[in-house]
Order: structure tokens, then sequence, then C-alpha cells
């Protein structure tokens, strides 16, 4: 499993806080893995994704996300 997040800090004194919690859009994510994948989907949702292989690298592309997904590659 890869775990993406994002949270960008704004500096408030001495204190880093964060705000807002943009979306991001199309985040490509590669992992090397030599086993043959069987599955990739997101959670929470279980959203199905669409893998690539290039050797023994795996690549899929994360339509959004907010704050964290996880992306998990079933094996």
């Amino acid at each position: 499993m890869a775990h993406l997040l994002y949270g960008p800090p704004i500096q408030r004194g001495r204190a880093q806080v964060i705000e807002d919690l943009p979306t991001l859009a199309n985040v490509p994510v590669e992992v090397r893995l030599p086993e043959e994948v069987r599955d990739v989907y997101l959670v929470p949702g279980k959203r199905r994704l669409k893998p690539t292989r290039r050797g023994d690298a795996v690549r899929v592309v994360v339509p959004s996300f907010n704050c964290h997904v996880g992306v998990v590659f079933e094996y």
C-alpha cells in the first residue's frame, strides 16, 4: 500500500497550521514490484485503477484526492 498525503502548512507566528486541503488531480504513482499485480484500488472507496507495467515497475494515476488516500497493490 502506498499512502498519499497532502496538506500544505501555513506559517502563523511560531506555529505551522493546515487550513486548506486542496484537491490534487492526476497524481502518478509508481512502485517496483517483481510480483504480478492482480488488482489496484483506492481506499477508502475501493475505486479500481488501471495499472501499467514496465519491467518490474507498476504505474497508476490517481484521478483525484483530498488530504489522504491509500493505493492498494494486490499481488
